[in-house]
C-alpha cells in the first residue's frame, strides 16, 4: 500500500502530520482499487506475477464499480477516523471474553502493551480508565496470558461501547448471534452493506460453519463447526481461568451480554 504500520492498533491521530498524509494516500489508493503492494521478500519473477495479477483484479473491480470491503480488527481504535475521513460504513464485531481469551491462549499470543504506551494521545483519547494498568502491563513481563486477554478485551470493548453510543448508524454484531442464526444475521449484515443476499451466499455460509473438525489449527482459513465453537473455550480454559475472566470483565461485559444471553450462548 505504500505505508508500513509499526504498531498494533495504530491510532492514526497519534501520528505526525506527514505520516497521516502518507496513510491517507495509501488508504485512498486501496479504496479506489489502485494498490499493487507486493511483499518485499518475494523473488523478482514471483513479485512481477503477483503485481500483474493484482493490477488485473483492481482493473476489473474498478470496471464493475465494486465497493471495497476492508477486514482489519487492528484498525478498531481508528475506526471513527476512517468513518469521518473516507465515509466508511464500520462493522464492529463483539465477542464474549471467554471466547476471546481462550483464542489468545490457544494462539499463545501475549499482547505487547508498549504498542499502546508509545503512541501519543492514544490512551488519553481511547482508554484513559485503563492507563495505569496499560503502563503496568507494558513494564511487567510476568503477567499471564489470561491477564493480557482480560485487559485487552476491556480496552477494545470499552471503545466499541463508545462507538455504539456515539454512532447509531454503524453496524454492531455479536459473534455468537451469527453462530445461533447465521442466515438471519448475515442477511442483516448484507443489507447494511447494500448487498444482495441470495441462496448462493446462504449455502456458502452454512457450509463454512458445518465442518466436522472440532478444533481447527492455525493454518489460515478453514471451515468451522459452529456448534463446537460455542463451548470451545471450555476445552482451552481451566475453571479458575474462566472464573477470573468472568469476574474481571463483568462491568463492560454486561453492556453487551445479559445473564439470559450468556445462558443462551452457553457461557455459564
Amino acid at each position: 500500500m505504500g505505508y508500513s504500520i509499526s504498531n498494533y492498533y495504530q491510532y492514526i491521530n497519534a501520528l505526525p502530520k506527514n505520516e497521516i498524509e502518507e496513510i491517507e494516500q495509501a488508504l485512498k489508493k486501496m479504496l479506489q482499487f489502485r494498490y499493487y503492494g507486493v511483499a518485499k521478500n518475494y523473488k523478482m519473477h514471483y513479485a512481477l506475477r503477483v503485481a500483474i495479477k493484482k493490477w488485473m483484479q483492481n482493473y476489473n473491480n474498478r470496471k464493475k464499480s465494486l465497493t471495497p470491503l476492508i477486514k482489519d480488527p487492528l484498525a478498531l481504535l481508528s475506526a471513527d477516523y476512517l468513518y469521518h475521513k473516507f465515509q466508511c460504513k464500520p462493522i464492529c464485531m463483539i465477542r464474549h471474553p471467554l471466547g476471546f481469551c481462550s483464542s489468545l491462549k490457544k494462539a499463545g499470543w501475549y499482547f505487547p502493551f508498549d504498542h499502546l504506551t508509545r503512541q501519543n494521545n492514544l490512551i488519553i483519547d481511547c482508554c484513559p480508565q485503563f492507563e495505569k494498568e496499560i503502563h503496568e502491563f507494558s513494564a511487567n513481563s510476568q503477567k499471564t496470558i489470561i491477564q493480557h486477554g482480560i485487559l485487552l478485551w476491556n480496552i477494545l470493548h470499552s471503545r466499541i461501547l463508545e462507538y455504539k453510543n456515539k454512532y447509531p448508524d454503524w453496524f454492531f454484531q455479536r459473534y455468537e448471534e451469527l453462530l445461533v442464526s447465521p442466515d438471519e444475521g448475515f442477511k442483516e449484515l448484507f443489507k447494511f452493506c447494500n448487498l444482495d443476499f441470495d441462496f448462493g451466499q446462504s449455502e456458502a455460509i452454512i457450509t463454512s460453519l458445518s465442518s466436522d473438525a472440532k478444533e481447527p489449527n492455525n493454518e489460515g482459513y478453514q471451515p468451522r463447526n459452529r456448534h463446537s465453537l460455542f463451548d470451545s473455550w471450555r476445552k482451552r480454559l481451566t475453571p479458575e481461568e474462566s472464573r477470573i475472566i468472568m469476574n474481571d470483565t463483568l462491568e463492560i461485559r454486561r453492556k453487551f451480554y445479559s445473564e439470559e444471553d450468556e445462558r443462551e450462548f452457553c457461557f455459564c
